[in-house]
Protein backbone atom coordinates (compact mmCIF):
# COMPACT_ATOMS: atom_id res chain seq x y z
CA UNK A 1 0.00 0.00 0.00
CA UNK A 2 1.30 3.00 -1.20
CA UNK A 3 1.93 5.87 1.67
CA UNK A 4 0.52 9.43 0.94
CA UNK A 5 3.55 11.40 0.15
CA UNK A 6 4.12 15.07 1.48
CA UNK A 7 6.18 17.34 -0.39
CA UNK A 8 9.05 19.25 1.05
CA UNK A 9 8.87 22.48 2.88
CA UNK A 10 4.91 21.88 2.90
CA UNK A 11 3.75 22.40 6.87
CA UNK A 12 1.07 20.52 8.19
CA UNK A 13 -1.89 23.05 8.91
CA UNK A 14 -1.76 22.00 12.79
CA UNK A 15 1.97 22.89 12.49
CA UNK A 16 1.14 26.04 10.98
CA UNK A 17 -1.46 27.34 13.03
CA UNK A 18 0.94 27.00 16.24
CA UNK A 19 3.81 28.70 14.28
CA UNK A 20 1.56 31.78 13.69
CA UNK A 21 0.39 31.37 16.89
CA UNK A 22 3.95 31.72 18.88
CA UNK A 23 4.75 34.38 15.77
CA UNK A 24 1.93 36.75 17.47
CA UNK A 25 2.83 36.26 20.97
CA UNK A 26 6.51 37.11 20.02
CA UNK A 27 5.35 40.42 18.77
CA UNK A 28 2.17 41.46 20.45
CA UNK A 29 2.51 45.21 19.22
CA UNK A 30 2.26 44.72 15.49
CA UNK A 31 -0.42 41.83 16.40
CA UNK A 32 -2.46 44.60 18.19
CA UNK A 33 -1.76 47.18 16.05
CA UNK A 34 -3.63 45.17 13.24
CA UNK A 35 -6.50 44.50 15.32
CA UNK A 36 -6.99 47.84 16.33
CA UNK A 37 -7.03 48.94 13.00
CA UNK A 38 -9.93 46.19 12.39
CA UNK A 39 -11.73 47.42 15.35
CA UNK A 40 -11.61 51.36 14.21
CA UNK A 41 -13.10 50.10 10.42
CA UNK A 42 -16.03 48.14 11.77
CA UNK A 43 -16.42 51.26 14.87
CA UNK A 44 -16.47 53.50 11.84
CA UNK A 45 -18.28 51.79 9.27
CA UNK A 46 -20.84 51.08 12.08
CA UNK A 47 -21.61 54.52 13.05
CA UNK A 48 -21.53 56.12 10.05
CA UNK A 49 -23.05 53.45 6.92
CA UNK A 50 -24.41 51.71 10.33
CA UNK A 51 -26.50 54.82 11.03
CA UNK A 52 -27.56 55.32 7.16
CA UNK A 53 -28.84 51.87 6.85
CA UNK A 54 -30.79 51.56 9.53
CA UNK A 55 -32.08 55.23 8.79
CA UNK A 56 -32.89 53.55 5.31
CA UNK A 57 -34.57 50.85 6.68
CA UNK A 58 -36.60 53.11 9.16
CA UNK A 59 -38.29 54.73 5.76
CA UNK A 60 -38.42 52.07 3.80
CA UNK A 61 -40.47 49.95 6.64
CA UNK A 62 -42.56 53.08 6.51
CA UNK A 63 -43.11 53.33 3.25
CA UNK A 64 -43.53 49.49 2.73
CA UNK A 65 -46.84 50.37 4.66
CA UNK A 66 -49.96 49.24 3.10
CA UNK A 67 -49.73 52.05 1.21
CA UNK A 68 -47.30 50.60 -1.34
CA UNK A 69 -48.69 47.52 -1.05
CA UNK A 70 -52.36 48.44 -1.77
CA UNK A 71 -53.95 47.23 -5.47
CA UNK A 72 -57.08 48.87 -6.02
CA UNK A 73 -59.73 46.89 -8.21
CA UNK A 74 -62.73 49.96 -9.19
CA UNK A 75 -65.63 48.90 -11.06
CA UNK A 76 -66.32 52.68 -12.12
CA UNK A 77 -68.94 51.54 -14.86
CA UNK A 78 -70.78 49.32 -12.48
CA UNK A 79 -70.94 46.69 -15.23
CA UNK A 80 -68.51 44.04 -14.04
CA UNK A 81 -70.78 43.24 -11.33
CA UNK A 82 -67.98 41.92 -9.14
CA UNK A 83 -68.89 39.84 -6.42
CA UNK A 84 -68.13 39.53 -2.53
CA UNK A 85 -66.87 35.98 -2.87
CA UNK A 86 -63.65 37.43 -4.52
CA UNK A 87 -62.35 38.80 -1.46
CA UNK A 88 -62.01 35.36 -0.49
CA UNK A 89 -60.85 34.19 -4.10
CA UNK A 90 -57.92 37.03 -3.98
CA UNK A 91 -57.06 36.06 -0.59
CA UNK A 92 -55.96 32.04 -1.07
CA UNK A 93 -53.39 33.46 -2.90
CA UNK A 94 -49.77 33.54 -1.48
CA UNK A 95 -48.86 36.95 -2.45
CA UNK A 96 -51.78 38.66 -0.47
CA UNK A 97 -51.81 39.55 2.85
CA UNK A 98 -55.47 40.78 3.04
CA UNK A 99 -58.10 41.77 0.94
CA UNK A 100 -61.52 43.88 1.53
CA UNK A 101 -64.07 45.52 -0.78
CA UNK A 102 -66.33 48.22 -0.42
CA UNK A 103 -69.80 48.11 -1.97
CA UNK A 104 -71.86 50.80 -3.81
CA UNK A 105 -72.51 54.08 -1.62
CA UNK A 106 -75.87 55.78 -0.60
CA UNK A 107 -76.45 58.83 1.43
CA UNK A 108 -76.55 58.22 5.27
CA UNK A 109 -77.22 60.71 8.50
CA UNK A 110 -77.23 60.39 11.94
CA UNK A 111 -79.98 58.45 13.01
CA UNK A 112 -80.59 60.54 16.27
CA UNK A 113 -79.66 64.18 14.52
CA UNK A 114 -80.60 64.31 10.77
CA UNK A 115 -80.15 67.82 10.54
CA UNK A 116 -75.97 67.50 11.18
CA UNK A 117 -75.58 66.39 6.98
CA UNK A 118 -75.16 63.66 4.78
CA UNK A 119 -72.54 61.34 4.27
CA UNK A 120 -71.36 57.97 2.17
CA UNK A 121 -72.13 55.23 3.47
CA UNK A 122 -70.79 51.92 2.14
CA UNK A 123 -71.45 47.87 2.82
CA UNK A 124 -67.67 46.22 3.29
CA UNK A 125 -66.57 42.48 3.17
CA UNK A 126 -63.21 41.22 4.21
CA UNK A 127 -60.78 42.00 6.62
CA UNK A 128 -59.78 45.85 7.20
CA UNK A 129 -55.68 46.19 6.66
CA UNK A 130 -52.91 47.72 9.16
CA UNK A 131 -53.75 51.38 7.56
CA UNK A 132 -57.48 51.20 9.20
CA UNK A 133 -57.06 51.33 12.68
CA UNK A 134 -59.34 51.40 15.31
CA UNK A 135 -59.78 54.74 17.30
CA UNK A 136 -62.80 53.67 19.89
CA UNK A 137 -65.15 50.83 20.55
CA UNK A 138 -65.30 47.24 18.39
CA UNK A 139 -64.87 46.00 15.07
CA UNK A 140 -68.28 44.90 13.55
CA UNK A 141 -70.65 42.39 13.79
CA UNK A 142 -73.01 41.96 10.58
CA UNK A 143 -75.38 44.67 10.40
CA UNK A 144 -73.16 47.14 12.68
CA UNK A 145 -71.37 50.23 11.27
CA UNK A 146 -67.71 51.71 11.83
CA UNK A 147 -67.43 55.68 11.19
CA UNK A 148 -64.45 57.11 9.97
CA UNK A 149 -62.93 59.98 11.95
CA UNK A 150 -64.11 62.43 9.71
CA UNK A 151 -67.57 61.45 9.09
CA UNK A 152 -67.39 61.17 13.14
CA UNK A 153 -67.09 65.12 13.43
CA UNK A 154 -69.51 65.84 10.43
CA UNK A 155 -72.40 63.69 11.90
CA UNK A 156 -71.99 64.34 15.58
CA UNK A 157 -70.65 60.73 16.14
CA UNK A 158 -67.13 61.36 17.76
CA UNK A 159 -67.57 58.83 20.51
CA UNK A 160 -68.87 56.05 17.89
CA UNK A 161 -71.92 55.99 20.05
CA UNK A 162 -75.45 55.85 18.16
CA UNK A 163 -76.75 55.11 15.13
CA UNK A 164 -76.69 55.95 10.76
CA UNK A 165 -79.68 55.43 8.46
CA UNK A 166 -79.75 55.82 5.21
CA UNK A 167 -82.41 54.55 2.10
CA UNK A 168 -81.63 51.14 2.63
CA UNK A 169 -81.62 50.78 6.64
CA UNK A 170 -80.51 51.62 9.56
CA UNK A 171 -77.16 50.43 11.54
CA UNK A 172 -75.92 50.81 15.41
CA UNK A 173 -72.25 52.35 15.25
CA UNK A 174 -69.91 50.68 17.24
CA UNK A 175 -66.67 52.69 16.80
CA UNK A 176 -64.35 54.89 15.15
CA UNK A 177 -61.32 54.28 12.37
CA UNK A 178 -58.63 56.08 11.13
CA UNK A 179 -57.48 55.21 7.64
CA UNK A 180 -54.36 56.25 6.75
CA UNK A 181 -52.03 56.51 3.81
CA UNK A 182 -53.68 55.77 0.32
CA UNK A 183 -56.78 54.46 2.72
CA UNK A 184 -57.33 58.29 4.03
CA UNK A 185 -60.11 58.81 1.43
CA UNK A 186 -62.18 56.30 3.88
CA UNK A 187 -61.87 58.82 6.82
CA UNK A 188 -64.93 60.64 5.28
CA UNK A 189 -67.34 57.40 4.82
CA UNK A 190 -69.26 55.27 6.95
CA UNK A 191 -68.82 51.43 6.48
CA UNK A 192 -71.37 48.52 7.58
CA UNK A 193 -71.06 44.77 7.10
CA UNK A 194 -73.96 43.59 5.56
CA UNK A 195 -76.50 40.81 6.89
CA UNK A 196 -76.25 38.87 3.78
CA UNK A 197 -72.18 39.47 3.04
CA UNK A 198 -72.75 36.91 -0.48
CA UNK A 199 -75.07 38.90 -2.14
CA UNK A 200 -73.08 42.32 -1.92
CA UNK A 201 -71.80 43.55 -5.08
CA UNK A 202 -68.26 45.26 -4.47
CA UNK A 203 -67.64 48.70 -6.32
CA UNK A 204 -63.62 48.41 -5.29
CA UNK A 205 -61.92 45.69 -4.18
CA UNK A 206 -58.15 46.31 -1.83
CA UNK A 207 -55.84 44.26 -2.25
CA UNK A 208 -52.59 44.32 0.16
CA UNK A 209 -49.63 42.13 -1.29
CA UNK A 210 -47.23 40.54 1.11
CA UNK A 211 -44.44 42.44 -0.23
CA UNK A 212 -43.64 45.53 -1.76
CA UNK A 213 -41.77 43.53 -4.85
CA UNK A 214 -44.80 41.57 -5.29
CA UNK A 215 -47.34 44.34 -6.30
CA UNK A 216 -46.59 44.18 -10.25
CA UNK A 217 -47.09 40.56 -10.63
CA UNK A 218 -50.16 40.50 -8.38
CA UNK A 219 -51.95 43.83 -10.15
CA UNK A 220 -51.74 41.60 -13.68
CA UNK A 221 -53.02 38.16 -12.19
CA UNK A 222 -55.88 39.56 -10.01
CA UNK A 223 -58.46 39.99 -13.16
CA UNK A 224 -58.44 36.34 -13.45
CA UNK A 225 -58.44 35.67 -9.97
CA UNK A 226 -61.88 37.69 -8.99
CA UNK A 227 -65.21 37.04 -9.54
CA UNK A 228 -67.29 39.32 -11.48
CA UNK A 229 -69.46 38.52 -14.47
CA UNK A 230 -67.43 41.08 -16.72
CA UNK A 231 -63.65 41.06 -15.43
CA UNK A 232 -62.50 43.45 -18.37
CA UNK A 233 -64.89 46.27 -17.16
CA UNK A 234 -62.29 46.70 -13.87
CA UNK A 235 -59.80 48.97 -13.68
CA UNK A 236 -56.64 47.49 -11.93
CA UNK A 237 -54.34 50.76 -10.03
CA UNK A 238 -51.36 49.62 -8.79
CA UNK A 239 -49.41 52.52 -6.33
CA UNK A 240 -47.42 53.00 -9.01
CA UNK A 241 -46.03 56.70 -7.14
CA UNK A 242 -45.32 55.12 -4.26
CA UNK A 243 -43.13 52.65 -5.59
CA UNK A 244 -41.19 54.74 -7.65
CA UNK A 245 -40.70 57.27 -4.31
CA UNK A 246 -39.87 54.17 -3.06
CA UNK A 247 -37.37 53.64 -5.53
CA UNK A 248 -35.87 56.84 -5.66
CA UNK A 249 -35.56 57.28 -1.72
CA UNK A 250 -33.45 53.85 -1.55
CA UNK A 251 -31.52 54.39 -4.23
CA UNK A 252 -30.19 57.98 -3.04
CA UNK A 253 -29.75 56.35 0.65
CA UNK A 254 -28.18 53.19 -0.34
CA UNK A 255 -25.97 55.04 -3.12
CA UNK A 256 -24.62 57.71 -0.44
CA UNK A 257 -24.29 54.82 2.42
CA UNK A 258 -22.22 52.38 0.02
CA UNK A 259 -20.01 55.13 -1.02
CA UNK A 260 -19.06 56.15 2.95
CA UNK A 261 -18.77 52.08 3.43
CA UNK A 262 -16.61 51.59 0.56
CA UNK A 263 -14.19 54.92 1.43
CA UNK A 264 -13.98 53.92 5.07
CA UNK A 265 -13.00 49.77 3.57
CA UNK A 266 -10.71 51.42 1.09
CA UNK A 267 -8.62 53.72 3.92
CA UNK A 268 -9.07 50.67 6.23
CA UNK A 269 -7.16 48.05 3.47
CA UNK A 270 -4.22 50.55 2.94
CA UNK A 271 -3.67 50.59 6.63
CA UNK A 272 -3.55 47.12 6.45
CA UNK A 273 -0.99 46.56 3.94
CA UNK A 274 0.91 49.00 5.42
CA UNK A 275 0.62 47.60 9.18
CA UNK A 276 1.35 43.84 7.68
CA UNK A 277 4.36 45.27 5.56
CA UNK A 278 5.87 46.99 8.35
CA UNK A 279 5.36 43.44 11.03
CA UNK A 280 6.68 41.27 8.08
CA UNK A 281 9.62 43.49 7.70
CA UNK A 282 10.40 43.44 11.31
CA UNK A 283 10.17 39.42 11.01
CA UNK A 284 12.36 39.13 7.40
CA UNK A 285 14.95 37.44 9.63
CA UNK A 286 12.68 34.90 11.15
CA UNK A 287 11.22 34.09 7.18
CA UNK A 288 14.74 34.37 5.83
CA UNK A 289 15.73 30.98 7.60
CA UNK A 290 12.93 29.45 7.50
CA UNK A 291 13.33 29.33 3.77
CA UNK A 292 16.09 28.33 3.92
CA UNK A 293 15.46 25.32 6.09
CA UNK A 294 13.16 24.53 3.28
CA UNK A 295 9.90 26.39 3.61
CA UNK A 296 8.27 26.89 0.33
CA UNK A 297 7.41 30.09 -0.83
CA UNK A 298 3.47 29.38 -0.35
CA UNK A 299 3.95 28.04 3.57
CA UNK A 300 5.54 31.84 3.63
CA UNK A 301 2.11 33.22 2.45
CA UNK A 302 -0.46 30.79 4.09
CA UNK A 303 1.84 32.17 7.33
CA UNK A 304 1.52 35.90 6.77
CA UNK A 305 -2.65 35.43 6.07
CA UNK A 306 -3.14 32.89 8.67
CA UNK A 307 -1.70 35.35 11.05
CA UNK A 308 -3.40 38.59 9.73
CA UNK A 309 -6.81 36.61 9.89
CA UNK A 310 -6.25 35.77 13.02
CA UNK A 311 -5.63 38.95 14.56
CA UNK A 312 -8.52 40.74 11.74
CA UNK A 313 -11.08 38.50 13.26
CA UNK A 314 -10.16 39.63 16.68
CA UNK A 315 -10.45 42.92 15.81
CA UNK A 316 -13.37 42.70 14.28
CA UNK A 317 -15.77 40.98 16.99
CA UNK A 318 -14.33 43.97 19.20
CA UNK A 319 -14.82 46.34 16.47
CA UNK A 320 -18.59 45.06 15.99
CA UNK A 321 -19.51 45.01 20.15
CA UNK A 322 -18.20 48.62 20.02
CA UNK A 323 -20.34 50.02 17.08
CA UNK A 324 -23.20 48.34 18.37
CA UNK A 325 -22.81 49.88 21.58
CA UNK A 326 -22.40 53.09 20.13
CA UNK A 327 -25.14 53.06 17.75
CA UNK A 328 -27.17 51.91 20.25
CA UNK A 329 -26.73 55.15 22.21
CA UNK A 330 -26.91 57.50 19.12
CA UNK A 331 -30.05 55.98 17.74
CA UNK A 332 -32.95 53.38 18.48
CA UNK A 333 -32.99 52.36 14.99
CA UNK A 334 -30.68 49.35 14.55
CA UNK A 335 -29.72 48.06 10.84
CA UNK A 336 -30.61 44.69 9.57
CA UNK A 337 -28.73 41.64 11.50
CA UNK A 338 -27.07 41.08 7.74
CA UNK A 339 -25.24 44.14 8.02
CA UNK A 340 -24.14 43.77 11.47
CA UNK A 341 -22.33 40.44 10.31
CA UNK A 342 -21.57 41.56 7.09
CA UNK A 343 -19.45 44.40 8.22
CA UNK A 344 -17.43 42.36 10.39
CA UNK A 345 -16.95 39.41 7.42
CA UNK A 346 -16.00 42.44 5.36
CA UNK A 347 -13.91 44.22 7.48
CA UNK A 348 -11.65 40.62 7.92
CA UNK A 349 -11.60 39.91 3.89
CA UNK A 350 -10.64 43.78 3.71
CA UNK A 351 -7.24 42.45 6.06
CA UNK A 352 -6.57 39.57 4.09
CA UNK A 353 -6.62 41.71 0.63
CA UNK A 354 -4.06 44.45 2.44
CA UNK A 355 -1.64 41.12 3.47
CA UNK A 356 -1.86 40.21 0.12
CA UNK A 357 1.49 41.85 -1.38
CA UNK A 358 3.34 41.65 2.42
CA UNK A 359 2.87 37.89 2.21
CA UNK A 360 4.19 38.10 -1.60
CA UNK A 361 7.36 40.22 -0.76
CA UNK A 362 8.09 38.16 2.15
CA UNK A 363 7.76 34.80 0.34
CA UNK A 364 9.72 36.24 -2.63
CA UNK A 365 12.86 37.59 -0.92
CA UNK A 366 16.34 35.38 -1.47
CA UNK A 367 16.84 34.11 2.01
CA UNK A 368 20.74 34.34 1.43
CA UNK A 369 20.58 38.02 0.68
CA UNK A 370 18.11 38.35 3.80
CA UNK A 371 20.41 35.91 5.78
CA UNK A 372 24.04 37.43 4.47
CA UNK A 373 25.55 38.87 7.69
CA UNK A 374 27.42 42.29 6.64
Amino acid sequence: MMRSREWPGQAKPGALIATVLRDLRAQPLHAVACALVVAAVCVVVFTTTGQSAASEQAVLSRIDSVGTRTIVLSDGSEKAMMSAESVEAVTRLSTVESAFGLGTAHDGRNANAPVTGTIAIRPYVGELPADIALVDGRLPNHGEALVGERAARKLGLVDGVGGVEGQNGQWPMVGVFAASGALDSLNDIVIFTPTDPDRTELRYLYVVATHVNEVEQLAALLPGVVVARDPGKLTVEPPTAAIQLREVISGDLGRSSRALMLAVLGAGLLMIAITTHVAVAARRTTFGRRRALGASRSTIVAMVLWGTSVQAAAGAVVGAMGGVIAMSLVTEDLPAWSFLVAVPLLAILMSLFGAVAPALIAARRDPLLVLRVP
